[in-house]
């Protein structure tokens, strides 16, 4: 004997595989982005507002030192002055100077920290660098 019912289960079964088959193939088929690929977007620094910064950090870590009347006094200003030069974004002709400049200040708040150790080194490479790159002078 046939069932006289006839179920409509086969054909949503064959519907829903078309269906899935279907948005596989498109998934594949439309390139997604690799984090990889994407070009970052690169911003261009001003030279001449990197060095106007440069210059108060710098006028401003020598004035601050030189009425610093301790060790601790001393380190404020350094660590002042380094906090605001890792801030600043650089323009790839700067980053000698900028990196020599960070190594110097942080030389400087290491040898205060320490205690035992004198900032002579440290403010010998500033002096260094005040006398290739005139502009950075007070």
């Amino acid at each position: 004997m046939r069932n006289p019912r006839h179920s409509f289960f086969p054909l949503v079964i064959v519907a829903l595989t078309v269906l899935l088959a279907g948005l596989v193939y498109g998934s594949v088929q439309t390139p997604s982005p690799t984090p990889g690929s994407a070009q970052p977007v690169v911003e261009l620094v001003d030279a001449q507002a990197y060095r106007d910064s440069l210059i108060h950090i710098v006028r401003t870590f020598d004035e601050r030192l030189t009425l610093a009347q301790d060790d601790q006094g001393k380190r404020l200003a350094a660590q002042t002055a380094l906090s605001n030069l890792l801030a600043l974004r650089v323009p790839a002709q700067f980053q000698d100077l900028h990196l020599a400049l960070a190594v110097a200040l942080s030389t400087m708040e290491n040898a205060l920290a320490s205690g035992d150790q004198t900032i002579d080194e440290a403010l010998a490479q500033i002096a260094g660098l005040e006398e290739t790159y005139p502009w950075l002078a007070p």
